[in-house]
């Protein structure tokens, strides 16, 4: 009986070990989407809204509910529905997002392209406006950032040392995470491949603990009965 429980116990240990594996490397383990441009008009639009706490705030709270579950509560392409989508849902602390324009985020808010779903009905310009500047926020440090509307360039007087470019290669995989250690090496690397293993490995200790529950329950009816 106590062997049986702690087989459970490190199975289910297993499980979480293996799920945060697993989350940790959906956000970059994914092929990119195609090139999405923004025009050059949209590309240059500035912000309506004042990027102070108040509107940080407000973008927080829009971004909880309509932008988290995909994109993560930190923006790193971690939300509860990413494992369901076919590509990497990004990585918003990277350089290759905060450099974009304050309109190209709000282009691509409205626009939408699928999966992403078009926020031009959903929410009001403010609302997608405050979205952008707590986008901002998401930059590596969590330092908000003004970004040019004329370049594709940002710079910030908090961030002293200059981000490294991130690789444009469709199967890398996590470089950077809340982990510094993680953010010196690429040794981290994960194919889509390596990650579909992974969540085959959850699955599959997730039907062993099943299943071993099970045997422990028929075991307790049957002590009951005696």
């Amino acid at each position: 009986m106590k062997t049986i429980q702690k087989i459970i116990q490190f199975t289910f240990i297993g499980i979480l070990i293996v799920a945060l594996s697993n989350s940790f490397v959906l956000a970059q383990g994914k092929p990119k989407g195609k090139e999405w441009k923004v025009p050059e008009a949209d590309a240059k639009k500035k912000s309506e809204v004042k990027s102070d706490d108040a509107t940080i705030k407000a973008g927080k709270d829009v971004w909880s509910a309509q932008c988290k579950s995909c994109h993560g509560a930190k923006g790193l392409g971690d939300g509860t529905k990413a494992e369901k989508i076919d590509i990497t849902c990004g990585d918003f602390s990277k350089t290759e997002v905060q450099n974009l324009s304050d309109g190209s985020l709000y282009w691509k808010i409205t626009e939408g392209r699928k999966p992403m779903p078009s926020f031009a009905e959903k929410l009001s310009d403010t609302e997608r406006w405050q979205v952008v500047a707590y986008v901002r926020t998401l930059k590596k440090g969590g330092a908000a950032t003004t970004t040019s509307t004329t370049t594709t360039t940002t710079t910030t007087k908090t961030d002293p040392t200059p981000p490294k470019k991130d690789t444009d290669n469709s199967t890398t995989g996590v470089k950077n995470t809340n982990s510094d250690n993680l953010n010196k090496t690429d040794t981290t690397k994960v194919t889509y491949t390596q990650y579909k293993q992974l969540q085959s490995e959850v699955d599959q200790l997730k039907k062993d603990m099943a299943e071993m529950k099970a045997k422990l329950d028929a075991e307790k009816n049957e002590k009951d009965k005696k």
